[in-house]
């Protein structure tokens, strides 16, 4: 391990007493699993985060189109709010719908729309893009433009990379250390009664 970024320095050793923490992790067999447990979520998103930035310090003498140029504006989480939800739950109403596909993407880092040049120097932000699947995994209809041209009966859903507006919360790109991240799915700690003067 002597050759990751001291970023990670700490966080490898809270990572090593959590993983000591943990009992199981049930395998993915294929069927959605239970809910997750939070520090299995914890580990996942740190890890992610740990090999992104590695990523992206091994991208720096990578051809241009292929650098991360940006890593204050490459976020690594993501919102639905309310208003999103309920444009989900249209979506899921659907009698054709089944499951929803949930694919990344990736934005040009001046104009936010898809990319105009792939060779381009650097990207921009990652994206994720819901939509609704039917049973047989294909984008259901109501999402393309009726044989008239008319709009789409519902649009397909792009959740907000962070800020999202008027943000308070955190937000994780990939300049945030990964111990930061670690440590945002740790409960709160909360003054005991005697630690009160």
């Amino acid at each position: 391990m002597d050759n990751f970024t001291q970023d990670h320095e700490h966080y490898l050793e809270m990572r090593k007493e959590r993983i000591s923490e943990l009992r199981e992790v049930r395998p993915f067999n294929g069927l959605l699993p239970a809910p997750t447990n939070m520090s299995v979520i914890q580990l996942k998103v740190a890890d992610f985060q740990f090999k992104m930035k590695e990523i992206n310090g091994a991208l720096q003498g990578a051809e241009a189109f292929m650098q991360i140029q940006d890593p204050e504006n490459f976020f690594t989480q993501f919102y639905v709010d309310r208003a999103a939800l309920a444009r989900l739950a249209a979506i899921a109403a659907q009698d054709e719908f089944t499951q929803f596909g949930v694919f990344f993407g990736v934005e040009d880092p001046v104009s936010k729309k898809p990319l105009e040049d792939l060779k381009a120097p650097g990207f921009g932000r990652l994206t994720c893009c819901f939509v609704g699947l039917d049973k047989e995994g294909n984008v259901m209809g109501v999402h393309f433009p009726g044989a008239n041209g008319a709009e789409p009966l519902l649009k397909a859903e792009e959740t907000w990379p962070p800020p999202p507006p008027k943000t308070t919360g955190r937000v994780l790109n990939l300049t945030s250390k990964t111990t930061e991240v670690f440590a945002f799915f740790e409960k709160p700690a909360v003054a005991s009664p005697q630690a009160i003067v």
